[in-house]
């Protein structure tokens, strides 16, 4: 199962300049947190060596559960 973070999810979903406005609005923020209270999606922050390493804040990473594989349309 891959992880990502939102900022892949607003630029999947948006082009450059809307994927920006997407996570500055912290409108994808609260979406990743309604799945996360259905279960749909579990989350886990990086670790923090890794965001040190690379200069910079530390990520929310998430991952679809299986509840969240079973709930998608086929």
């Amino acid at each position: 199962n891959c992880e990502f973070h939102a900022y892949v999810i607003a630029r999947e979903v948006s082009d450059e300049d809307g994927a920006r406005s997407l996570v500055a609005n912290g409108t994808v923020y609260r979406a990743l947190a309604r799945l996360e209270i259905r279960r749909l999606l579990a989350t886990r922050w990086e670790d923090p060596r890794m965001a040190a390493a690379e200069r910079r804040p530390r990520r929310r990473m998430y991952r679809v559960t299986a509840e969240g594989e079973g709930s998608v349309p086929a």
